[in-house]
């Protein structure tokens, strides 16, 4: 074969997602995936189980060839990405990351984590409701023929939802890791028509910003930027026929959100009685925050809130060296909120409407 002096580039790769009707059935690569708005495309990172190494008896000191053992069986793929947080696919992230989704008025999506509301663990396998267990096939698109390859059973581990005005031409970003346990798909050939969602995007632009602070509460702040990171530490179990995962051990030992809120310093946050929030720190105190677009009803597409219930996880920092005046930096741990010793009120939840049902992913 000739030598091409055809040069790809990157850029003509993409990415498609396509949620699975159970668990261990593949879509088909002749399906229509829904295109992820991702800047850039990375490869997966595939895992086997290898072992070998020089066997007694071998002639001379160099370890022969067949001494050597790869499988796939018992191995893992993850694949990382990272991409605007349009407002169709936030819902659907931060359900496949708690694997939790409730719907209504059509594509009013919650996800919750409460003591009301507890998040149950996943039966991967059992029925699908609402998208959850939400598990995909990801469909990687080359520019070349017969080139394209799938990864199946993937599910989102772990998710980053930043929200930043001074970064990201203000856009809220989403970025996160699918895992699977099942070996990846190679020489497949796409051939549906992919889908591209509308570009709507997500922004800080919260009518409602409160947290409490040193005992007063739903204290009105300046937020200078907020992100959560969603861990649910899934990982493969056990060996099918195939030697695929039978399941995915999930929430074990837990669902971790940390995060990282920056806030202004000013006559709400400060070093004095009732705005101290060093002292908040050093009491071991939790406080609600709350971020809300609009009035907080979320019935019109666009509108959403956030509330968490955080724990400070290190000394919050003053910031005096910043070009943008003097912010704080609270670092945290979101955290289930109690009364009595017993559980009672929001953790995490998260209520956006945007267009598009469960039905779609």
């Amino acid at each position: 074969m000739a030598n091409s002096k055809i040069v790809y580039s990157g850029k003509q790769w993409r990415v498609g997602i396509l949620a699975q009707s159970a668990f261990g059935t593949i879509k088909a690569s002749s399906s229509n995936f829904v295109e992820l708005p991702v800047m850039d495309v990375s490869m997966p990172s595939i895992t086997t189980l290898d072992g070998g190494g020089i066997r007694s008896g071998t002639a001379g000191m160099i370890t022969h060839d067949d001494s050597l053992f790869r499988t796939e069986k018992g191995g893992e793929i993850t694949w990382s990405f990272e991409m605007p947080c349009e407002r169709e696919w936030a819902a659907q992230m931060l359900a496949s990351v708690f694997q939790d989704h409730a719907q209504d008025l059509g594509t009013r999506h919650t996800i919750t984590a409460s003591s009301g509301a507890a998040l149950a663990r996943p039966d991967f396998g059992g029925a699908i409701s609402t998208g959850i267990p939400a598990y995909y096939t990801i469909s990687f698109d080359s520019p070349t023929a017969a080139d394209d390859f799938q990864i199946q059973d993937a599910i989102l581990r772990n998710l980053t939802l930043t929200c930043d005005p001074a970064s990201n031409e203000g856009r809220c970003y989403l970025a996160g890791e699918f895992y699977s346990g099942a070996p990846i798909v190679l020489e497949a050939t796409n051939s549906g028509t992919w889908v591209q969602r509308t570009q709507n995007y997500t922004f800080p632009d919260w009518q409602t910003k409160t947290l409490d602070v040193d005992g007063t509460a739903n204290a009105e702040i300046f937020v200078g930027s907020v992100d959560f990171t969603f861990n649910n530490n899934a990982s493969r179990l056990g060996f099918d026929a195939s030697g695929n995962a039978e399941t995915y051990k999930w929430g074990v030992p837990e669902v971790e959100i940390t995060g990282s809120l920056r806030v202004k310093y000013d006559a709400v946050v400060a070093l004095t009685s009732g705005e101290n929030v060093i002292q908040d720190f050093l009491s071991g105190n939790s406080a609600t925050l709350v971020l809300q677009s609009s009035d907080g009803t979320v019935n019109a597409e666009g509108e959403y809130n956030i509330e968490a219930n955080i724990y400070y996880t290190g000394q919050p920092e003053i910031d005096l060296a910043s070009d943008d005046g003097v912010f704080v930096n609270l670092p945290f741990k979101v955290v289930q909120p109690t009364s009595s010793g017993a559980a009672s009120g929001i953790a995490f939840e998260y209520v956006g409407m945007d267009g598009t049902a469960s039905t779609a992913w």
